[in-house]
């Protein structure tokens, strides 16, 4: 997850680290296996500046993959969807989430 300061969006230089990878922690997934991914934590100050405006709000990530008819081939599929915050309620927030536009894709 990225937050950007100001209205513009993640900038070309943007390495997309790996969290997992850094700390030792890759997720290995079998075929046609499910994984779910820990609860997501976001700070009440980033709620706050993406909520009024001062800057946006991306979550990110890949899987690399061995293509099933090729399996000499690694496969990557990329997700970048902005998170954007409608209204901050006493009891909880609405939201909407949607792809953006760099970064989801299929190599």
């Amino acid at each position: 997850m990225i937050s950007i300061t100001g209205d513009g969006g993640i900038p070309n230089e943007f390495t997309y680290p790996d969290y997992r990878i850094e700390k030792g922690f890759p997720t290995p997934l079998a075929a046609k296996a499910k994984i779910y991914s820990p609860k997501l934590t976001i700070s009440h100050d980033i709620i706050r500046s993406q909520h009024g405006g001062q800057s946006r709000l991306f979550f990110y990530g890949w899987a690399s993959y061995f293509d099933v008819f090729d399996s000499a081939s690694v496969r990557t599929t990329e997700f970048c969807h902005e998170i954007r915050i409608l209204e901050v309620e006493p009891n909880g927030l609405k939201f909407e989430v949607s792809a953006h536009w760099d970064h989801n894709s299929q190599k």
